[in-house]
């Protein structure tokens, strides 16, 4: 089954194109996007999430052309985005942080917030700190656990390992490998 199509895609700043006549398919599965910094790696990934304008081109997600979508349209498809920089709110607590993940999904929150630690228990312990006073690898988790909170089918996960230090890229990367493997089976 193809989850994400993408055909022709062009995307940019400012009028300048960054990506010429990308294309692409997903299916049900880890994909990874790889090349040299500098290469429209983020700038694709935004494109994908609606952050950045397509110039050219489609992107279908399960059937439904999202081309011209606003982030908020695509995300409440279930596209949940995890940017390369913290991505988390640093005023807010860790459980806010998941909170505002979750306010449009539907669901019980707690509940949400309990899936997240089964994939990111360290977060437990963090939930009334500061998501700005996290370390680099605990703010990529709070990141990730709050794009969780949208029920995403699809989670783009830019750079998700940069910066962080060994023994959290390969917890981060055990959560992404169980995420995987679960997420079809919890309706996520």
């Amino acid at each position: 089954m193809k989850e994400l199509e993408v055909a022709g895609l062009s995307s940019g700043y400012d009028g300048v194109a960054v990506l010429r006549d990308v294309n692409f398919t997903v299916g049900q599965e880890v994909f990874a996007i790889l090349g040299a910094n500098g290469a429209g790696k983020t700038t694709l990934l935004a494109a994908l999430a609606r952050l950045n304008p397509l110039m050219a081109g489609t992107v279908i997600f399960r059937g439904t052309d999202i081309s011209r979508m606003r982030a908020y349209q695509s995300s409440g498809l279930g596209i949940g985005y995890v940017p390369q920089e913290r991505g988390v709110f640093p005023d807010l607590t860790v459980l806010d942080n998941l909170r505002v993940g979750g306010m449009f999904s539907g669901g019980d929150l707690e509940e949400k917030v309990e899936d997240v630690f089964t994939f990111f228990p360290d977060l437990k312990r963090r939930l009334n700190q500061r998501a700005g006073t996290l370390s680099g690898g605990e703010s990529r988790m709070a990141a990730c656990g709050r794009a969780l909170m949208q029920n995403p089918s699809l989670l783009i996960l830019d750079e998700p390992t940069a910066g962080l230090s060994p023994l959290y890229v390969s917890t981060f990367f055990e959560a992404i490998r169980q995420l995987g493997q679960e997420l079809p089976h919890r309706g996520w």
